[in-house]
């Protein structure tokens, strides 16, 4: 099955007024055949001839209609339980949206439709199916982001690298995500341009409950093949995730994607620790400036004297400038850490801007920047190390943070 070519989907909406716009909506979608059939959920059998060889089903739904929502329910979990399955549904609530998710549909388009929403869906549900035919239980690896100190564009450098490490394994299905864990300033959704209704408070309510179904729903989808678990949209109390929390969400997003990007709050908690007791490396983020190389000095004093210097950590120097004759050298800051620099991501203020602006990768924008191709390097170099490194099944410490 070729991912966004040649895939057969089948919708049922409510009224003729719906099949329309739906129609309208599925122009020019790469060869993708949608056939949209006016109709009653109830009426959607295994064994009526127009769900044969069906990649993805389309079903327009009422939240508000317990009738419906059963209905979707036995689609979902009975009828079609291999068959992923896209929810649209009009004026819908932030509880409706979670109430379809927790159901066990892909994603929800809401209504008018807009074409690149449903294009996004369609191929986020088509290659969800594929990753699930695979087969592949190999453990993906973690990546935390680091941040020293605030303002050091982490999230950003985070975004940029998820994008390109999307694109390059897009054709084997989802295989990279970010988890915005910075609960209250994190902004990793709003510069994918995701306005993602359900996040991370979807997982934290009931980590029991977490398996691949609910984090797949609750993630929102970029066009990049960059899936986003975003933070809550309202400041919470940092201690409202538990390590059991944290536990589970990264185990079931690690068996689900080949590369999990953690951006990490700026403070210290009993759950952040155990987010980089789980990693395979991480990204200590800083720019040449006294405070900040201060800072990554003393976060990486930290990670040592908590027992997790064999966790490789690489050290990026981020809106660097070559010849700047401001703030800390390069050999100085390496002095200062007491250990060498590893990456350098070169400054572009007005591409970084609009990028975020847009919510696309850089070379959308601009191809060949050196900001894109320094981002190149980091992320070539990290997926090369980790290429080699031998897959941890279980996390190397289980310590608490006042250790």
């Amino acid at each position: 099955m070729a991912l966004g070519h040649g895939l057969n989907v089948v919708a049922i909406v409510r009224s003729g007024e719906a099949g329309s716009a739906l129609n309208e909506s599925c122009a020019n979608m790469n060869g993708t055949r949608v056939d949209v059939h006016v109709g009653k959920l109830n009426d959607v059998h295994p064994d009526v001839e127009i769900f044969e060889n069906v990649d993805v089903l389309l079903l327009d739904v009422d939240p508000s209609s317990s009738e419906e929502v059963a209905a979707l329910s036995a689609i979902v979990s009975e009828r079609f339980p291999q068959t992923p399955v896209v929810a649209t549904t009009a004026n819908a609530s932030l509880q409706d949206v979670r109430q379809l998710m927790r159901l066990g549909v892909v994603d929800v388009v809401p209504q008018p439709v807009m074409p690149n929403d449903l294009g996004t869906a369609i191929e986020y549900a088509a290659r969800s199916r594929s990753k699930a035919d695979s087969g592949d239980s190999e453990r993906g690896k973690i990546i935390s982001v680091l941040k020293a100190g605030g303002g050091v564009g982490a999230t950003t450098l985070a975004v940029q690298a998820g994008y390109l490490v999307a694109q390059r394994f897009r054709r084997e299905g989802p295989k990279a995500c970010i988890l915005d864990l910075d609960l209250q300033f994190g902004n990793a959704s709003l510069y994918m341009d995701i306005d993602n209704r359900v996040g991370l408070l979807d997982l934290v309510e009931s980590p029991e409950r977490v398996d691949g179904s609910l984090l797949t729903s609750v993630m929102g989808h970029h066009e990049s093949g960059l899936d986003v678990l975003a933070a809550p949209r309202d400041t919470v109390p940092l201690d409202i995730i538990s390590t059991g929390a944290i536990d589970s969400c990264l185990k079931v997003a690690a068996n689900q994607y080949r590369f999990v990007l953690v951006d990490l709050p700026a403070v210290w908690c009993d759950w952040s620790m155990r987010v980089l007791q789980n990693s395979d490396m991480i990204l200590m983020v800083t720019q040449l400036t006294v405070p900040h190389v201060r800072q990554a000095r003393r976060q990486l004093d930290h990670l040592s004297s908590h027992g997790l210097g064999g966790i490789p950590v690489k050290v990026v120097v981020n809106r660097f400038e070559k010849g700047w004759g401001k703030g800390v050298s390069a050999k100085e800051a390496a002095k200062a850490m007491s250990r060498g620099i590893d990456y350098f991501v070169m400054s572009d203020f007005k591409l970084v801007s609009e990028a975020i602006n847009q919510g696309v990768p850089m070379a959308k924008i601009a191809r060949r920047s050196k900001v894109e191709k320094s981002i190149g390097e980091l992320v070539d170099g990290v997926l090369k190390e980790l290429s080699t490194s031998e897959v941890r099944s279980e996390p190397r410490l289980r310590i608490g943070f006042g250790r």
